[in-house]
C-alpha cells in the first residue's frame, strides 16, 4: 500500500477519485459499445443479404421483350419506377471510377461501413452545426435504397447492420453492380442503364467521360443534379477533380472532360415504352416477373421519335403533346405504344395519351354514316350542307357549323364524309335518331361513352363527349377488318406462357358498309374541296384515313387504315389549353402519314381492298346523286350495294331540267338550298 503524502489534501485525492471513476465509466462505455458493435457485426455476418434478396424486398422487377423476345427495359412495381438493369461489364469504367472517387474512395477496402469516413463525417457536422455530410459507403447507400428511412441516428445504426449483411452475401463487384442499377437517376428512373437512355439518349458503351462524371452526380441529389443544370454541373467539376486526385484520369482529361459541354439527349431515339409496360403490369397476373410485349422495337423506337419531333415543330402553335398507337389489323396486337413525347420529362409526360379521355372532334362521324348506310342511304345520297338550327333545351337551340364557315347546298355522302362537313351530319344524326347513334358507338367499342343520348345531344356526332386513342384505334381495325371488333392486345406471354387472345368478338357494321367506308375515306379527290389537291393524307398507297379538331383547338387527330395496319395520333396539350392555327389535318395529319409510309419502308404497298361481290359501280349525277336523267351535265361513277340498285333503277336524275329557252337548269330541292339559292 502507498503511503500517503502528507502534503496531498482531501481536495485534490476527491478530484483524482472522480477522474478516476469518470476514465472507468468512459472506459466501459467504450468496452460496451465495441461489444455492442462486434455484436451487431456478427449478427449481420449470420444473416447474409444478396442481390436476389434485394429484388423480392425492395419491390417486383418486371422484365420486359418485345414480340422477337428482344430485352427492352424492367419496372420496379413498388412505386412505378423505371430500370433498365445492366451487368458491370457493360458499364463504362469512367462511370464506376467516377461513383467511387465521389461517394466512397476506399470502397474496396472497408467490410461495409467505413470508420473513417463516419468520423470526417461526424467532425464535419459538429464543425457546421448541421448535417452536411453522413459518410455513408457505397454499401450503405445501398441498404439505404432497400428501405428507405428519415436520416435517424438509429436508422443509420440499422443502416450500417444491413450493409455489414450485404458485404457478407456479395461480392464488391456485385455490390457494385446492384448499385448501380439502383441508383436514383432523377423523376421515377432507377439505375445507370435508364439513366443513360433517358438523360443522354444512348446505349452505356456510347458515354465519354463528361457523360459519365454527370450521371456519377445525380444520386446525392437526384432532383438538382440532373446533367446540364447548375448544381449538377458543379457536381460533376467536384467529380472530376476527385478522379484526378485519385489516379484515375490525367489532369488534361480531367480538364478536357469538366471543359465539355453534356448534351441532355443524343440522336438516339429512346424506346419510350413504359406507359404500355406500366398498363401490361396493370392487366398481367399479380406475380409477373416476364412478360413479352407485342410492340416492335424498330417501329416504337421510329413512333417515338416522329412523336418528339412533331410536338418540336408545333410547339410554338401550343402542341405541347402527342401520341401514338399502331395496331396489327390481322392479329389486334399492338406494334408501337406512345403515350407522351417525353415519359420521363415532367408530370404531363406521365399521362397516358393512348388511354387519356379526350374529345374526339370529326373521328366519330364514320361510324354515323356507317349506321346511314345500313338504314338505306347510299354512298350517291344527297345531304343538306345548309344553316340548321335543332331545339335543345327550351329555349335553346343548337346551330352547328362547318370548320370553314361555309356551306355547299347538296352534297353525296360521300363527300360530306371525306370532307368531314358538319351539317351534313348532323343532318343524318337527326334522321337515324341520336339515340341510334349512341348505340352504334357503343358497338364499336366507345365505352368511355357512358352517358345517355338526352346528355349528349346531338353535339356528340362532332366530338361533344369524350373518348380514348385507344378506343378510336380499336374501332378503326375493326372497321379495316370488314366490321369485326375486336379487343387490341398489348402483351402476348407472361412468363413464356401464351396470353388470352378468346375474347369475345362482335361485329360493328357489315363487311359491305366497312368497304364502302373505306372507299370514301380512301378518297383523295373526294377530300380535295376541303384538304387540297396534296394533303399529308395523300399517300402513294389506299390508305383510309380522318381527322379530327376538338372544340376549341385543344385535340388534333388523325386516325386511318389500311389492309395490314391501323395508326392514330392525338396531338394536343395535356392540360386543356387551346393551339394556334393547327387542325387534325395540319397537326396530327403530318404525324400519321410519315407513320404510314414508314410502316412500308421496303416492304410491298398494300393493295386496293377486293370489291365484294354485293357491291357495284354505276354512274350517277353529280349534284343529285341519282341515276343520270336526259339533262345531267355531269356523271360520276359511284359504289352501290347490289340490293339498293332497285331504288337506284326505279328512278333519274329530276333535278336537272329543260327550260323554256332550251338551256338545262338545276332546280335544287328547297332543304338544299343555301339562303334560299337555287
Amino acid at each position: 500500500m502507498r503511503p500517503r503524502d502528507p502534503s496531498e489534501t482531501s481536495k485534490t485525492r476527491g478530484r483524482r477519485s472522480s477522474w478516476r471513476r469518470l476514465m472507468k465509466w468512459i472506459l466501459g462505455l467504450v468496452a460496451a459499445l465495441g461489444l455492442s458493435v462486434l455484436a451487431l457485426w456478427v449478427s449481420a455476418r449470420m444473416d447474409p443479404l444478396t442481390a436476389g434478396d434485394l429484388e423480392s424486398e425492395g419491390g417486383r422487377l418486371v422484365h420486359f421483350t418485345d414480340r422477337s423476345g428482344e430485352p427492352i427495359g424492367s419496372v420496379l412495381v413498388d412505386g412505378e419506377r423505371a430500370c433498365q438493369p445492366v451487368t458491370l461489364d457493360q458499364v463504362p469504367a469512367h462511370l464506376t471510377q467516377a461513383l467511387i472517387a465521389a461517394e466512397d474512395q476506399r470502397f474496396r477496402e472497408h467490410g461495409g461501413v467505413d470508420a473513417r469516413a463516419l468520423g470526417r463525417a461526424a467532425l464535419q457536422n459538429l464543425k457546421a452545426r448541421s448535417i452536411v455530410s453522413g459518410g455513408s459507403t457505397l454499401t450503405m447507400q445501398l441498404a439505404r435504397m432497400r428501405k428507405p428511412k428519415p436520416r435517424t441516428l438509429w436508422n443509420k445504426i440499422v443502416e450500417a447492420r444491413t450493409a455489414w449483411r450485404l458485404e457478407a452475401g456479395m461480392s464488391k463487384d456485385e455490390i457494385l453492380e446492384t448499385y448501380l442499377n439502383r441508383a436514383p437517376m432523377g423523376s421515377n428512373l432507377v439505375g445507370v442503364g435508364i439513366g443513360a437512355e433517358v438523360h443522354f439518349g444512348r446505349d452505356m458503351s456510347e458515354l465519354n467521360l463528361g457523360q459519365c462524371a454527370a450521371l456519377a452526380a445525380i444520386p446525392q441529389d437526384p432532383e438538382a443534379n440532373l446533367p446540364g443544370t447548375p448544381h449538377g454541373e458543379e457536381r460533376r467539376s467536384y467529380i472530376l477533380e476527385r478522379m484526378v486526385e485519385d489516379g484515375y484520369i490525367t489532369a488534361e482529361e480531367g480538364e478536357l472532360a469538366a471543359k465539355s459541354r453534356v448534351e441532355a439527349r443524343g440522336d438516339h431515339a429512346p424506346l419510350a415504352a413504359y406507359h404500355l409496360m406500366f398498363r401490361a403490369i396493370e392487366d398481367a397476373p399479380a406475380d409477373a416477373v416476364a412478360l413479352e410485349l407485342t410492340i416492335d422495337s424498330d417501329v416504337q423506337r421510329m413512333v417515338a421519335g416522329q412523336v418528339r419531333r412533331i410536338v418540336g415543330e408545333l410547339e410554338a402553335q401550343g402542341a405541347t403533346n402527342a401520341a401514338a398507337l399502331v395496331v396489327d389489323n390481322d392479329t389486334a396486337e399492338a406494334l408501337a405504344y406512345v403515350g407522351s413525347a417525353e415519359y420521363f420529362d415532367d408530370e404531363a409526360g406521365r399521362v397516358d395519351g393512348v388511354r387519356a379521355l379526350r374529345q374526339p372532334g370529326s373521328t366519330l362521324k364514320p361510324f354515323v354514316y356507317a349506321l346511314a348506310l345500313e338504314s338505306g342511304y347510299t354512298l350517291a345520297t344527297p345531304l343538306p350542307d345548309v344553316p340548321a338550327s335543332y331545339p335543345m333545351a327550351p329555349g335553346q337551340w343548337y346551330e352547328p357549323e362547318n370548320y370553314s364557315t361555309t356551306f355547299h347546298g347538296p352534297v353525296r355522302l360521300r363527300a360530306a364524309l371525306a370532307n368531314s362537313y358538319n351539317l351534313p351530319a348532323c343532318h343524318v344524326a337527326v334522321k337515324v335518331g341520336v339515340p341510334e347513334v349512341l348505340r352504334t358507338l357503343h358497338r364499336a367499342g366507345f365505352e368511355s361513352l357512358d352517358q345517355d343520348a338526352d346528355y349528349y345531344g346531338l353535339g356528340l356526332v362532332l366530338g361533344g363527349g369524350e373518348v380514348t386513342l385507344y378506343e378510336l384505334v380499336r374501332a378503326y381495325s375493326a372497321v379495316a377488318r370488314g366490321g369485326e371488333l375486336r379487343p387490341l392486345f398489348a402483351w402476348s406471354s407472361v412468363e413464356g406462357e401464351p396470353g388470352d387472345d378468346s375474347a369475345e368478338r362482335s361485329q360493328v357494321c357489315d363487311p359491305l358498309t366497312a368497304y364502302l367506308i373505306t372507299d370514301a375515306l380512301s378518297d383523295s379527290a373526294a377530300r380535295a374541296p376541303s384538304f387540297g389537291a396534296s394533303s399529308p393524307l395523300d399517300l402513294p398507297f389506299p390508305c383510309a384515313a380522318k381527322t379530327g379538331t376538338s372544340s376549341g383547338h385543344r385535340d388534333n387527330w388523325c386516325i386511318g387504315y389500311t389492309p395490314d395496319y391501323t395508326v392514330g395520333v392525338w396531338v394536343g396539350d395535356f392540360r386543356g389549353e387551346p393551339m394556334h392555327d393547327v387542325s387534325g389535318i395540319s397537326g396530327a395529319g403530318p404525324l400519321f402519314g410519315r407513320i404510314m409510309l414508314h410502316l412500308y419502308q421496303g416492304h410491298a404497298e398494300p393493295e386496293p381492298p377486293e370489291r365484294p361481290s354485293g357491291i357495284v359501280e354505276r354512274p350517277v349525277c353529280s349534284l343529285s346523286g341519282a341515276a343520270p336523267g336526259p339533262y345531267c351535265p355531269h356523271h360520276v361513277r359511284e359504289l352501290l350495294r347490289r340490293d339498293s340498285l332497285a331504288g337506284y333503277e326505279s328512278s333519274t336524275c329530276d333535278w336537272h331540267r329543260l327550260g323554256p329557252d332550251g338551256e338545262i337548269r338545276a332546280v335544287v330541292p328547297e332543304e338544299f338550298r343555301v339562303e334560299g339559292g337555287a
